[in-house]
């Protein structure tokens, strides 16, 4: 089905959901996607390599005009994440794990708060930790990972933090070699040179399961 964009040429946001052999998940986190209060964005979804059932439900969002899909073979994090930069025709860019999914105020939250700093490098939320089945575990605030601006400290959940294009784009893109957590790209890039906003809102639902691609020891998503 077609999102109600408001500016489909020139969204302020390109939203992207990255999957990988999730095909249990992907129509929540897309369908999470698709229920947003806010409707200035596009979105991005990109099938990295799967061998699962994930094709067939993606494909009807083939030719949507609001919806950009790319499948290709299994590059990994951060060369996805890069893939979904130089598609990005919004001034902001977020990704969405597809095993995870969003609340359906986060863009709208998120995307008010980061317009009121224009110099602003990016934005990153509060979320929930769920079991598999979704059930709500815990609640994480993300502040916890900049205890006092510690340069030292780690960096921000690399999914759903609301990223500036241009600033990154200037960075360098994401560096491909780390393939563990490109959170931690982000911070150095950008964290101790921009400035950075945390907004005190569970904006998604991060799903803990057995094949959660942070446990895997050659991929983390």
């Amino acid at each position: 089905m077609p999102l109600p964009l408001t500016n489909i040429n020139n969204p302020v946001v390109s939203l992207y959901v990255l999957n990988h052999n999730y095909g249990e998940y992907i129509a929540q986190a897309i369908q999470s996607c698709l229920n947003q209060t806010y409707s200035d964005f596009e979105l991005v979804i990109i099938d990295d390599g799967s061998t699962d059932h994930s094709r067939e439900l993606i494909q009807p969002y083939e030719g949507v005009p609001n919806i950009t899909v790319v499948y290709q073979s299994n590059h990994g994090l951060t060369p996805s994440a890069n893939v979904a930069l130089k598609l990005a025709r919004g001034k902001y860019i977020m990704r969405l794990d597809a095993d995870d999914w969003l609340e359906p105020d986060a863009l709208r939250r998120m995307t008010d708060e980061i317009t009121k700093e224009p110099n602003a490098a990016y934005l990153f939320p509060d979320y929930w930790l769920t079991d598999p089945d979704g059930n709500r575990t815990t609640a994480v605030s993300a502040i916890e990972l900049f205890p006092d601006h510690n340069p030292a400290a780690a960096p921000p959940h690399g999914a759903c933090t609301l990223i500036d294009v241009h600033k990154m784009q200037m960075a360098g893109l994401y560096n491909e070699s780390i393939l563990r957590g490109d959170g931690v790209d982000l911070y150095h890039k950008l964290h101790t040179k921009e400035k950075v906003i945390h907004l005190p809102f569970r904006a998604f639902n991060y799903r803990q399961h057995e094949k959660n691609l942070s446990k895997n020891p050659i991929n983390f998503y």
